[in-house]
């Protein structure tokens, strides 16, 4: 495969394994949202500390994982230009 196809094939999959994990984030908090919701004695939203513990929970796991990759991308970058020079 020349390395065109592969770095188009590469960015492509990049892009699907986002969508994926972001379809799959946003599913998941809406789970636990409702059922925070459900649970709760008032059963809304307002003044319901799960809710806040589960939104920051969740701002907390897409940080850190979209850290993680960016510094995977810089890491991988770096390696390529050891090997280069």
């Amino acid at each position: 495969m020349s390395h065109r196809i592969r770095k188009l094939f590469t960015g492509v999959l990049d892009i699907l394994a986002w969508l994926v994990f972001t379809f799959a984030v946003g599913v998941s908090l809406v789970g636990f949202l409702s059922q925070a919701v459900r649970t709760s004695t008032r059963q809304s939203f307002r003044g319901n500390i799960d809710v806040l513990i589960i939104g920051v929970a969740y701002i907390i796991v897409v940080g850190t994982t979209s850290s993680l990759q960016r510094l995977m991308v810089v890491t991988k970058k770096e390696k390529k230009k050891k090997h280069s020079s």
